[in-house]
C-alpha cells in the first residue's frame, strides 16, 4: 500500500503476479479461515455480509464463499485485485471485489463482521491513519458488528530471504529491516529477483509498517466507540497471545 512518501511492497503491485506462489511457503489460509468461523462462532456472530479488507488476491474471501459466507473484499491495489477476479472466476464464484482505501470505505453499516488479516492494518503509518481506518470500519459495520484484526509486535534486525518456484516461474527475495523508535516505523529494504521461462530480472523495494504496541491499539479502538471482545494468539481461540503478535476481536455495540 503506497500510504506514505512513495514507498510500496512491489508484492502487492508491480509482483502481484507472483504474491501467491511467494506467500504459499509461509501463510496457511485454510487455518486462517478455519480460525476466523471458529471466532464468529465463539463471539455469537449475527450472520450476515462479511467484509474482507486488505483482501489481496482473495484468498480468505474464496475460502469463505466456499465455506458459505457471503463475502465483499477490498483492496488498495488493483493488481492485487485482478488477481484476486481471476481466481474467482476460475473457481466459478460471484464475489464483488472493490479497490478503495482503509481510510475511506464507501459503506454504511452494511456488513455484520470485518476481517483485516496477516497484519495489514500495520501499514497506517500514523495515529491519524489509523484511528481513520478503524473509524471507516466502524461506520461500514452494522450495530452488534464484529471485527477482527492482527497486529504484529517484533520486527527482525537480521536479513532474511524468501525462495518459492513452480514449473516455469521462480522468485527470491532478500530483506532486512530496520525500525524508527520515536515513529514505530518499520523500513523493510528487498531485492528481488524474478525468473519467468529463460528470463530472470531483478527489482528493488521499500516499504514501511508500524509497530502498535497492544494498549496502543485498545485505546484507539475503545476511542472510536469499539468495545473489544477478546485477544487471542493468532490462529489459536483458547490460548492467549504470544511476544509476537496478537489476534484481536472487537465490536460495535448494538446502540
Amino acid at each position: 500500500m503506497d500510504l506514505q512518501g512513495g514507498l510500496h511492497c512491489l508484492e502487492y503491485y508491480e509482483l502481484a503476479g507472483f504474491y501467491d506462489l511467494l506467500t504459499q511457503t509461509y501463510t496457511d489460509y485454510q487455518e486462517q479461515v478455519d480460525f476466523v468461523q471458529q471466532a464468529l462462532s465463539y463471539y455469537q456472530w449475527r450472520p450476515g455480509r462479511v467484509l474482507d479488507l486488505a483482501c489481496g488476491t482473495g484468498a480468505h474471501s474464496l475460502l469463505l464463499t466456499k465455506a458459505g459466507y457471503q463475502v465483499v473484499g477490498v483492496d488498495l491495489s488493483g493488481q492485487m485485485l485482478r488477481r484476486a477476479r481471476q481466481k474467482a472466476a476460475a473457481l466459478g464464484l460471484a464475489i464483488p471485489l472493490h479497490q478503495a482505501d482503509l481510510r475511506e470505505l464507501p459503506y454504511d453499516r452494511s456488513f455484520s463482521a470485518a476481517l483485516c488479516l496477516n497484519f495489514s492494518l500495520t501499514y497506517m503509518l500514523t495515529n491519524e491513519d489509523l484511528r481513520r481506518a478503524l473509524r471507516s470500519t466502524w461506520k461500514a459495520l452494522q450495530p452488534g458488528g464484529l471485527f477482527l484484526f492482527d497486529l504484529a509486535y517484533q520486527f527482525s534486525p537480521e536479513p532474511w530471504q524468501e525462495m518459492a518456484w513452480e514449473e516455469g516461474r521462480n522468485i527470491r527475495v532478500s530483506s532486512v529491516e530496520s525500525i524508527d523508535w520515536a515513529s514505530q516505523v518499520i523500513l523493510r529494504r528487498s531485492s528481488y529477483w524474478v525468473g519467468e521461462g529463460e528470463g530472470m530480472h531483478e527489482y528493488q523495494g521499500l516499504d514501511r509498517r508500524r509497530l502498535t504496541l497492544s494498549q496502543d491499539m485498545l485505546y484507539h479502538l475503545e476511542a472510536e466507540g469499539f468495545q473489544v471482545r477478546g485477544q487471542h494468539r493468532r490462529w489459536v481461540l483458547k490460548q492467549e497471545p504470544d511476544n509476537f503478535s496478537a489476534l484481536i476481536v472487537a465490536q460495535k455495540p448494538n446502540s
